[in-house]
């Protein structure tokens, strides 16, 4: 049986949209007998029409010990990892799995920064993470989520739909994901969780007008700045609390409700993260069992580089920016995370993100690309001297992904280039 089932209650109370726990049980048990007679670790692709009809295909495959493969724009069906297609209630083989992994789900990076990877997580390495960061919210509530994001994410999976269900809580799925009808979502069912990365939050307070009282929300998979909490406070009356991790670690690793300047969190429990040569290495049960990139799948033992840079201060994490992402201006290694830090605080700047550009002197050198308007290209001059961009570019808005909703940081960097070689 399925751990994440097994953490389901039973009951005839309301769970997932019109759903009931029960029903979730029943229709879970109706799909295993379509998985039954495939070989363990298959890697079944699937789609589906509802959050009712994932979570019950996701929960049969991994009860039948296949490995479930969430259908995802940045894949198809003819993928390497795939061994079998799920859709329309229709399954097809297409060939048996060459060796066992001991996981239960794939889940692929967004790409936000490099090549998207295939991320075999277990049933224990989101048990963990749903129950932990519950416990660290509020042991006693009963959420009531509204699911924002796309459930072939981790966000959305761990956080808004798994979190509530397997502690009795209720999931509701929003059934217009336009920004400017969300607050009204939020009040018709009660909701009391969101989560969301920094640009989900950035789209709802300047696409609604509407004010939705909530009382928790998350904020992660994105650096943020102390004036977007403080905004979310005065719309939503709730301040979201602060978290770091990845899609490896299934995701959550630091948590805090407190704010401040490159502060993530708190360590959760069970987790252990050491600093080795600037870089923020990670253990514990979230962490994911393999990755794959192409072909080649890589078995996850002890310690993993996350590739993120940071700083550990007792339990309290520090986060810098991504390693490969540093800006080199002439041996000074620049973290694009502070430029921006620095460069939002400018009067009239909305959003911005940095990246490296061609210098004669440096080697490297800052260039950004901003939204808003500055009041004076003179302010410039007040950033420190280090952080002062070369380029600065303003655009009606930044590129994003259009799935996770993360800045497309491959393609500013791409567009400074194309700058400076016109």
């Amino acid at each position: 049986m399925s751990k994440i089932l097994y953490s389901i209650p039973t009951s005839n109370t309301l769970a997932l949209d019109s759903h009931t726990f029960a029903d979730i049980h029943a229709e879970t048990k109706r799909k295993q007998t379509i998985f039954r007679n495939i070989s363990r670790s298959t890697r079944v692709y699937f789609t589906w029409d509802s959050s009712f009809d994932y979570i019950t295909t996701l929960l049969a495959i991994v009860a039948e010990q296949s490995i479930a493969i969430p259908a995802n724009p940045i894949i198809n069906e003819n993928h390497e990892t795939v061994d079998a297609v799920f859709t329309k209630n229709k399954l097809t083989v297409k060939k048996n799995p060459t060796q066992h992994f001991f996981a239960d789900i794939i889940l692929f990076t967004s790409g936000s920064t490099n090549e998207p990877k295939a991320i075999y997580l277990s049933e224990n390495n989101l048990l963990y993470n749903a129950k932990t960061i519950y416990t660290l919210l509020d042991p006693d509530v009963r959420l009531q989520s509204l699911v924002t994001s796309n459930l072939y994410y981790i966000l959305g999976l761990s956080t808004q739909l798994l979190m509530p269900l397997v502690n009795k809580g209720r999931v509701i799925s929003a059934q217009n994901k336009a920004f400017s009808t969300l607050p009204q979502e939020m009040k018709k069912h009660d909701i009391n969780f969101i989560a969301g990365v920094p640009l989900f939050y950035k789209k709802l307070l300047k696409e609604s007008t509407d004010r939705a009282p909530i009382k928790y929300a998350i904020i992660g998979g994105a650096s943020w700045n102390s004036e977007l909490i403080k905004e979310v406070f005065e719309r939503f009356a709730v301040r979201p609390a602060s978290t770091y991790g990845l899609t490896e670690t299934s995701p959550i690793l630091a948590f805090s409700n407190r704010h401040k300047k490159q502060f993530v969190g708190n360590v959760i429990p069970g987790s252990k993260i050491e600093i080795v040569s600037g870089e923020i290495y990670v253990s514990g049960p979230g962490v994911a069992k393999y990755i794959q990139i192409g072909t080649e799948i890589e078995k996850i033992d002890g310690w993993y580089p996350t590739g993120d840079l940071g700083k550990l201060q007792g339990t309290e994490v520090y986060y810098i920016g991504r390693k490969k992402e540093l800006i080199n201006k002439g041996g000074i290694k620049i973290s694009p995370s502070i430029v921006e830090m620095h460069f939002l605080r400018l009067p009239g700047v909305e959003d911005c993100v940095a990246g490296p550009v061609f210098s004669k002197a440096y080697g490297e050198d800052i260039g950004i690309i901003y939204t808003g308007k500055l009041q004076s290209a003179k302010t410039l001059a007040t950033l420190p001297r280090h952080y002062r961009p070369k380029i600065s570019i303003c655009r009606k808005q930044l590129p994003t992904l259009s799935a996770s909703k993360k800045v497309d940081r491959k393609q500013i960097r791409q567009t400074l280039r194309k700058i400076q070689q016109e």
